[in-house]
């Protein structure tokens, strides 16, 4: 059965990733639905956008020597969210807290890489602004592929061209198309239909694919109220 590619509607989970993969099995179904990642238009596993986030933090030391000797100088490890992620080690599926942590896995991954130990005193967190490491956290550290980031209109915390806003954007969700049910609302210009799946959501579906982009409600019926081109069905 096809499945279909819904980009624009998933991003940063934190503490609620539990809660969200519930709403998705209520909405869709248990096994009718995956978290993958659209990478030049490719659909990818996790393990393929993790493979991008760790090369760009390997870029970022390599071409930064500052921080990187400021790291290593300074810390005898590194964390995010918990002093407990330090087990974690080089295994970024060893994730122990209830939101995940990738950044301390990448940092070490990339001192390995490097040929680095860490030489410090105590452990630095990676996380928010107050945290000593905030230089490279992953809404900081640029990402080395820019090009490739989806473009998004949620405001967030990280830069828009970060590794952060990479790994946010470029999440899809895949789903069976038979669990999908949509009503056509809108035609594009172009040939695009813009269908309407609830009064907050609607998915604009590219012409002769199976990719669709979810769009605000108000925004989608602010298209066919203002602009003559967009000609209801």
């Amino acid at each position: 059965m096809e499945s279909m590619i819904i980009l624009n509607e998933l991003s940063y989970f934190g503490k609620r990733k539990e809660e969200i993969f519930s709403n998705l099995d209520n909405r869709f179904g248990e096994r009718e639905w995956s978290l993958k990642w659209f990478i030049k238009n490719e659909i990818c596993e996790q393990s393929e956008a993790i493979k991008h986030y760790e090369n760009s933090y390997f870029e970022f030391l390599k071409n930064n020597g500052a921080v990187l000797e400021w790291l290593i100088n300074n810390a005898g490890e590194v964390y995010d969210n918990d002093i407990s992620n330090i087990k974690s080690g080089l295994d970024y599926s060893i994730q122990e807290c209830s939101a995940t942590h990738l950044q301390d896995i990448a940092v070490r991954n990339v001192l390995k890489k490097l040929g680095r130990t860490f030489k410090g005193d105590h452990p630095i967190q990676i996380r928010g602004s107050n945290s000593e490491g905030y230089i490279l956290n992953p809404g900081q550290v640029s990402f080395y592929r820019p090009e490739i980031i989806l473009p998004s209109n949620i405001k967030s915390w990280w830069k828009n061209d970060s590794v952060e806003a990479f790994y946010q954007h470029n999440k899809a969700l895949v789903v069976n198309s038979s669990s999908l049910s949509l009503t056509p609302e809108i035609e594009c210009p172009n040939g695009d239909i813009i269908f309407r799946y609830n009064k907050q959501m609607y998915y604009r579906l590219l012409k002769g694919s199976n990719i669709l982009k979810m769009i605000k409600g108000k925004h989608a019926r602010r298209l066919i109220n203002s602009d003559k081109s967009y000609k209801r069905i």
